[in-house]
């Protein structure tokens, strides 16, 4: 039973790593020759979301291989001891950032989504499975840099602002016609905005350390995805801070340590709230940046929760990892 449970999420992880490897070594040598719901298994569409900007006419794009293991059970605060399901979402992100001007930069990213769970009842010894795939919602962002980071004052402030597009699957069914829960969709059936802000902090020449802080806040509309009734579903609005440190190490290679918080309101169903929704994180996020030349980086990172609490009794994050490959079509290097 065991080898099912990790199975297909293993087959997953390794194509999206092999993915990143066939990406990884095309551009080198392109260069060189020219049943229970929680609030954690959302689109990741904001995890790429902490390039501060990009410079005037170029065009950065980022794609991002996003693998979350949903398979803690808790109560509050309290671990549980998970004997019953194992739960996991992949999703592709696709990011292009455009500078129109040195100070301000368009966003747009998608995604494409899939998820499954797969419960186990040990009273008959089987195993039941849920998979859902497909495109996911969309973002589109503008951001404007307050202050440029320049030697004689060492700091950038950037923020920005942009909706949330509902392009993703919401209303997916079993073969049964049976219409599978919200946190199980590709998409969210809403429409949304988000609110952005980035602050960083160099210290040239003592010591090439970047700090830096993001907070992301996004609150959602509504979804009728009960279509022969009257009921409306709304996610819970949420908030993301971050704290990071980055540096550069070796040839080519930086670090970046950061701590997140999340703070997640519950899901609401006609203006109730769903008692299995909503939670607060803190999680440390240890990432490798790796610039192969002046127009490709690789990165990889992941994500593992410190503290966590949960409205009610909900599966949880157990670990997040991601790989990304960044290509700018200008031969200008970026800070993350």
């Amino acid at each position: 039973m065991n080898v099912l449970r990790y199975t297909k999420a293993d087959e997953l992880l390794k194509i999206g790593i092999i993915l990143f490897e066939v990406m990884f070594f095309w551009g080198l040598s392109s260069e060189n020759s020219a049943a229970q719901t929680c609030s954690c298994a959302g689109p990741p569409l904001l995890s790429s979301q902490d390039i501060a900007s990009t410079t005037r006419g170029n065009l950065l794009t980022v794609l991002t291989f996003d693998f979350h293991n949903i398979s803690n059970l808790y109560s509050g605060s309290e671990k549980l001891t998970n004997r019953s399901f194992h739960r996991y979402t992949g999703s592709f992100l696709l990011e292009a950032d455009y500078g129109i001007t040195n100070k301000l930069t368009f966003i747009s990213m998608l995604s494409y989504v899939h998820k499954e769970r797969e419960t186990f009842h040990r009273g008959v010894n089987t195993v039941s499975n849920v998979t859902t795939n497909g495109l996911g919602d969309a973002s589109l962002i503008l951001r404007y840099t307050l202050h440029k980071n320049r030697f004689g004052q060492q700091y950038e402030i950037t923020a920005g602002g942009g909706v949330h597009i509902p392009t993703g699957e919401s209303r997916q069914e079993s073969a049964d016609g049976i219409q599978y829960q919200a946190d199980m969709q590709p998409g969210t059936g809403a429409w949304g905005g988000i609110l952005w802000a980035h602050a960083s902090k160099t210290f040239l020449p003592a010591s090439t350390i970047n700090a830096f802080a993001i907070l992301t806040y996004q609150f959602n509309g509504s979804n009728d995805r009960y279509r022969n009734s009257n009921m409306d579903y709304h996610f819970g609005n949420f908030l993301i801070g971050t704290l990071g440190l980055s540096n550069k190490f070796g040839k080519g290679f930086q670090y970046t340590a950061i701590l997140r918080y999340r703070n997640v309101r519950h899901d609401e169903i006609n203006g109730n709230d769903v008692a299995t929704t909503g939670g607060r994180w803190f999680s440390v996020a240890p990432g490798i940046n790796y610039q192969i030349n002046n127009r490709w980086t690789a990165r990889l990172s992941g994500q593992i929760p410190v503290y966590q609490y949960v409205n009610n009794t909900q599966p949880t994050t157990r670990f997040t990892t991601s790989v990304s490959l960044f290509y700018s079509f200008k031969k200008n290097p970026f800070s993350f």
